[in-house]
């Protein structure tokens, strides 16, 4: 009997799996990331997450860190798509209060995009890197299986949209 349980939990995580995904562009990781990394970890144990980010800060910033199922991706590794490339040649805010912050918000989609298509990963929920995850992304998984966008509404007017692919 035990056998059959053991046998039927992986079936059930195979079946079930999904990546958790962070970005960071920038020359410093907030503290806050290595918070997020960790509670996304406790309610999703089974879970691969990755985190993207600059080589040398992010092997620094992690490298105490357990690494079961943490996977660090170096944006330096990564290929620019076309879009990418175009985005940097044409983005211009002139106007716009703090230009580089919309920037690296703007270029990390694309970094995370060329990050989906060379790993040709499935199921992927790419969170924020200050947000506090309280569930199991997998009972998530299972009633959005036909959903390509995923939206963290805040209330009628403002909300968060991420890619589930």
């Amino acid at each position: 009997m035990k056998k059959l349980i053991l046998l039927f939990t992986c079936f059930y995580f195979s079946l079930f799996s999904y990546s958790i995904v962070f970005v960071h562009i920038g020359k410093e990781i907030p503290s806050y990331l290595k918070e997020s990394v960790e509670q996304a970890r406790l309610f999703n144990p089974h879970a691969d997450i990755y985190v993207i980010g600059g080589h040398k800060m992010i092997k620094k910033f992690f490298r105490k860190y357990d690494k079961t199922n943490l996977h660090l991706v170096y944006l330096e590794n990564l290929s620019k798509l076309p879009t990418h490339q175009n985005f940097l040649q044409k983005f211009s805010l002139h106007k716009i209060y703090n230009q580089k912050l919309w920037k690296v918000s703007l270029e990390r989609f694309f970094y995370l995009s060329s990050f989906l298509k060379e790993k040709n990963l499935q199921d992927v929920f790419h969170l924020e890197n200050d947000v506090m995850l309280y569930s199991d992304l997998s009972t998530y998984l299972k009633t959005s299986t036909s959903c390509e966008i995923i939206t963290v509404v805040n209330d009628n007017f403002f909300c968060i949209s991420a890619i589930n692919s």
